[in-house]
């Protein structure tokens, strides 16, 4: 694969999440996947929360049925949008 392809953007991702110099450990992530999405292993976006959990970063996870890759909202938009306004109205100022 050549540098800078799916994976090495989705390892890069990986890592700025769990960097506190980069993300405010206080900052809530809420990670949103599928078992259809054919970029993202769903295996790996799991066990990435279970390793952000474990540094005391707080997370949440939101499986969607049938989506693929960035189509949650398309495939659930009231489902979406109330995970994004709940996320955005949890957020410290």
């Amino acid at each position: 694969m050549l540098p800078g392809g799916p994976a090495d953007i989705l390892n890069g991702t990986r890592e700025r999440l769990l960097d506190m110099g980069y993300m405010a450990k206080t900052a809530k992530q809420v990670h949103l996947y599928s078992k259809s999405d054919g970029v993202t292993g769903w295996e790996a976006v799991e066990s990435f929360v279970v390793e952000t959990q474990a540094k005391d970063i707080e997370v949440s996870l939101e499986k969607f049925e049938g989506s693929a890759h960035i189509q949650h909202m398309m495939n659930d938009s009231d489902w979406y949008w109330k995970l994004v306004e709940n996320l955005w109205n949890n957020v410290e100022s």
